[in-house]
C-alpha cells in the first residue's frame, strides 16, 4: 500500500483523504456511546503497545514523519477546512475528555508529562528552536482568526482547565512544577538575542494589555486575589536563601530592563503603574488598605534586614539618581503637578493630623462631662500637682500632707500617663521635697 501511495497523484491523495474523512465521520456518527468508549479504550491500548515496543529511533522516525505529514496536509488546506479541522477537534477533545474520571485525566496528565519530557530530552537546540518558532507561528495564526468570543472561551477554558490541574497536584508536584518552569525559562532566555528579549517583552506587555482591557472588575478583583493567594502559598514555601536569591534575580532583571528603556518608555511605564495602583486602591475597603500597608513594611522591613551596608549604599544611590534623572526630564509642568502634589499630601496630612486633635478633644470632652464633682475635683488637684512637679524643680504643696501622694493614681510609674519627673521616687511611690529656693 505505501507503494500504491507514493505513486499517487496530489489530487487522488486529496479524494482519498476525503473520502476517509467521510466514511470515519458516518462511521462514528452511528455508534452508540458504549461503542465509542470501547473503540477509544482500545485504540489508547493499540497505541500504547505499538509504542511500547518501538526503539528510540523508531520512536524519532514516527514523530518526524508525522509532522511532515501534518504540515503536507495543512499546507494544501483553506481557512474554512482549517478552521473547520480546529472545530471537530476542539470537539472530539471535549467529548473524549469529559466522559474520562479522575483516575484516567490524572494518567492522561502523567503520561502527557513523561511523553513531553521524554520527547525534548532527546532533542537538539536546533530541534528545540524550530518547535518553539513553529509553536509561536502556529499559536499566532490560530489566534489571528478567532473572535472575541472565542478568545474569551479560550481564555475561561485554559483557567478552569489550569485550576482543576493544579487543584489535584501534590505538594511535591508543585515544586517540581516550579522547578521545572523556571528551569526552563532561564535555558529559554539565556540563549535569546536582546532583539528577541524585547519583542518578547513587547509582546507579554501587548497580550497583558488586551487581555485585561476585556476583563470586568469581577474578574479583575478575582485575578488579584487570586495572585496574592498565589504568590503567598508560594513565597510561604521558600527558604530563606530562596528567598534572597528571588529577591536579587528580581533586582538584577528590573535593573536590566530598565536599563535599556528609553525614557518615554520610562515615562509611559511609571503613568501606567500609577493608574493601576489608583484603580487597584480606589477600589479596596479599609481592612484591605490596613491589611497591604501592614504586608508592605513586613516586606521592606524583611528584605532591608537582609542586605549588606553595601546593598544599603547602593540602594541609597540608586533611589537618589532614579529621582534625580527623573527631575531632570521632568517639564515644567511635571515640576508644577508634583509640587502640587506634594503640597496637597501636605494639607491632607495636616488635615487629617487636626481630625485626630478634634477628635481627642471630643472624646475628653466627653469623658469629662460624665465625671462627678468627686472626681473632677480630684483630676484638677491632681492637674495641679502634675503641673507644679513639671514646671518647678523643688516645690512645697500648701495643702496636702506627704502621705496623700502616695494615693495619687499617677505617682504609679507603670499606671502613669505622663513623663518622668526625677522629684517622684517610683520605687517608693513618694515626692521627694528638696530644700532649696526656686530659681
Amino acid at each position: 500500500m505505501r507503494q500504491v501511495r507514493s505513486q499517487e497523484t496530489n489530487e487522488d491523495r486529496e479524494h482519498r483523504l476525503a473520502y476517509n474523512r467521510e466514511q470515519t465521520a458516518e462511521s462514528r456518527a452511528s455508534e452508540s456511546s458504549f461503542n465509542n468508549e470501547t473503540r477509544l479504550a482500545t485504540d489508547r491500548e493499540r497505541h500504547a503497545l505499538s509504542r511500547a515496543s518501538e526503539t528510540l529511533t523508531n520512536y524519532s522516525q514516527r514523530l518526524k514523519v508525522d509532522r511532515e505529514r501534518h504540515i503536507e496536509s495543512r499546507a494544501l488546506e483553506t481557512f474554512t477546512e482549517h478552521s473547520e479541522r480546529l472545530t471537530a477537534d476542539r470537539e472530539r477533545h471535549a467529548e473524549s475528555r469529559a466522559s474520562e474520571t479522575f483516575t484516567q485525566y490524572s494518567d492522561r496528565l502523567t503520561a502527557d508529562r513523561e511523553r513531553h519530557a521524554e520527547f525534548r530530552a532527546s532533542e537538539t537546540f536546533t530541534e528545540c528552536s524550530e518547535r518553539l518558532t513553529a509553536d509561536r507561528e502556529r499559536h499566532a495564526e490560530s489566534r489571528a482568526s478567532e473572535t472575541f468570543t472565542q478568545y474569551s472561551e479560550r481564555l475561561t477554558a485554559n483557567r478552569e482547565r489550569h485550576a482543576e490541574s493544579r487543584a489535584s497536584e501534590t505538594f511535591t508536584q508543585y515544586s517540581d512544577r516550579l522547578t521545572a518552569d523556571r528551569e526552563r525559562h532561564a535555558e529559554f532566555r539565556a540563549s535569546e538575542t536582546f532583539t528577541e528579549c524585547s519583542e518578547r517583552l513587547t509582546a507579554d506587555r501587548e497580550r497583558h494589555a488586551e487581555s485585561r482591557a476585556s476583563e470586568t472588575f469581577t474578574q479583575y478583583s478575582e485575578r488579584l486575589t487570586a495572585n496574592r493567594e498565589r504568590h503567598a502559598e508560594s513565597r510561604a514555601s521558600e527558604t530563606f536563601t530562596q528567598y534572597s536569591e528571588r529577591l536579587t534575580a528580581d533586582r538584577e532583571r528590573h535593573v536590566e530592563s530598565r536599563a535599556s528603556e528609553t525614557f518615554t518608555e520610562c515615562s509611559e511605564r511609571l503613568t501606567a503603574d500609577r493608574e493601576s495602583h489608583a484603580e487597584s486602591r480606589a477600589s479596596e475597603t479599609l481592612t484591605q488598605y490596613s491589611e497591604r500597608l501592614t504586608a508592605d513594611r513586613e516586606r521592606h522591613a524583611r528584605s532591608r534586614a537582609s542586605e549588606s551596608f553595601t546593598q544599603y549604599e547602593a540602594r541609597l544611590a540608586a533611589d537618589r539618581e532614579s529621582r534625580s534623572v527623573s527631575r531632570t526630564h521632568e517639564t515644567q509642568q511635571e515640576h508644577d503637578l508634583r509640587l502640587e502634589l506634594a503640597r496637597g499630601y501636605y494639607e491632607n496630612s495636616l488635615q487629617h493630623r487636626n481630625e485626630l486633635l478634634s477628635l481627642q478633644r471630643e472624646r475628653v470632652q466627653a469623658i469629662r462631662s460624665n465625671e462627678t464633682e468627686s472626681e473632677r475635683a480630684i483630676r484638677l488637684q491632681a492637674d495641679r500637682i502634675r503641673t507644679f512637679i513639671n514646671r518647678s524643680p523643688t516645690f512645697t504643696p500648701p495643702s496636702m500632707d506627704r502621705e496623700n501622694y502616695t494615693d495619687l493614681p499617677w505617682v504609679d510609674k507603670e499606671n502613669s500617663g505622663f513623663t518622668y519627673t526625677f522629684n517622684i521616687d517610683y520605687k517608693n511611690k513618694k515626692i521627694k521635697v528638696r530644700n532649696c529656693s526656686r530659681v
